[in-house]
């Protein structure tokens, strides 16, 4: 039986705390937890009784490799960062679709034509009519930097999550972290890769029963059995799907740095063709 290393007692292979109604563990948040006490389905209220008729199909869903080949166009991970400036090679959500630029370029051109072409009978000058094409395809592009921005961080806080806890899944029996560092991190971890299903599943126009069994089979997957053999299952899952969302996640934080770059070059370049001579 394993042992903590900083109590000198066995483990058990139960959660202490757990609610008489089998939901969420109640501890004190400032008592350190292991990963190995995280992984079982009474720590995230997970109704195990779902687990039972869950198909191979569903569970297939949450495949480490399948998911990885559902999120790209580009299978080939060495390609991934040359692919940049391709469009739709990534699945993006809703909001990511909306708010990251897709060619920064051709926008400023387009509203830079449209304006000089409006303008043409009310401005006098040519080069007064260049300025205000120049200004109007730089004022096209910053409303989108700051949401731009506002995803790089996230997805920089995000991948700094998924590190900590993948620090902590080869020790999962060593309580490095207290109770509330701890259900921050596997919360906030399994939340990412529900969310990594629901992106797939709106891309691929999934039913919704089609994506909660779906996110049943990723919890079995998480969370399923209570002997040795089943802790490194769960280890390997949750060190394998972690991966895969943290490829995601800097995939993305690298295309919307791409796009900020680009879209604060056109704007600077832009804006300094109205300073006068």
């Amino acid at each position: 039986m394993a042992t903590d290393r900083l109590t000198a007692q066995p483990y058990q292979f139960t959660l202490e705390g757990i609610n008489d109604d089998g939901g969420v563990p109640t501890r004190d948040m400032s008592v350190r937890n292991a990963f190995g006490r995280v992984v079982f389905p009474e720590y995230f209220g997970i109704d195990q009784s779902n687990f039972v008729d869950i198909s191979p199909d569903a569970l297939h869903e949450s495949d480490p490799l399948t998911l990885e080949n559902k999120l790209y166009a580009e299978t080939d991970l060495s390609m991934r960062e040359t692919r940049m400036r391709d469009a739709g090679w990534i699945v993006l959500n809703a909001f990511e679709h909306t708010t990251i630029i897709e060619y920064p370029e051709r926008l400023a051109q387009v509203v830079s034509k449209r304006n000089l072409t409006s303008q043409a009978a009310s401005m006098k000058g040519q080069d007064k009519r260049n300025r205000a094409s120049a200004r109007a395809g730089a004022h096209s592009l910053e409303p989108k930097i700051d949401p731009m921005e506002r995803l790089a961080t996230g997805y920089h806080t995000e991948l700094a999550t998924l590190r900590e806890l993948r620090k902590e899944i080869p020790y999962h029996w060593q309580a490095h972290k207290n109770e509330g560092r701890m259900r921050v991190l596997a919360e906030s971890v399994r939340t990412s890769l529900h969310n990594t299903l629901q992106i797939v599943a709106d891309a691929e126009q999934w039913s919704e029963v089609d994506l909660r069994l779906a996110k049943i089979g990723l919890d079995m997957r998480l969370t399923a059995g209570s002997g040795q053999e089943d802790m490194d299952d769960k280890k390997q899952s949750w060190i394998d799907l972690t991966k895969v969302r943290g490829n995601y996640v800097r995939t993305k934080k690298i295309l919307v740095r791409d796009r900020l770059l680009r879209s604060k070059y056109q704007i600077d370049t832009r804006l300094s063709q109205n300073q006068e001579v």
